[in-house]
């Protein structure tokens, strides 16, 4: 099967995962829509915090976005 047609289910299986051992899931917050060129393309998005517990100032970064599943590297 050839990359492009191989599809990532590891957010269902993690929530799946969840499920059985706790009342907690990934949060929806997490996976964005993101259109580049006119293509949607779904993007997975961790939000980021300061150790001191400050808010983040105007150069820190406040998220992560991957393309890329972090489990598995197939691309979303």
């Amino acid at each position: 099967m050839s990359k492009e047609n191989k599809k990532c289910n590891c957010w269902d299986k993690l929530n799946e995962k969840l499920k059985e051992h706790s009342q907690m899931q990934l949060s929806e917050a997490c996976r964005i829509l993101q259109i580049d060129d006119g293509d949607m393309k779904l993007r997975m998005v961790l939000p980021l915090t300061r150790l001191d517990g400050k808010k983040p100032r105007g150069d820190d970064p406040e998220t992560i976005t991957m393309s890329n599943c972090p489990f598995c590297g197939i691309e979303f």
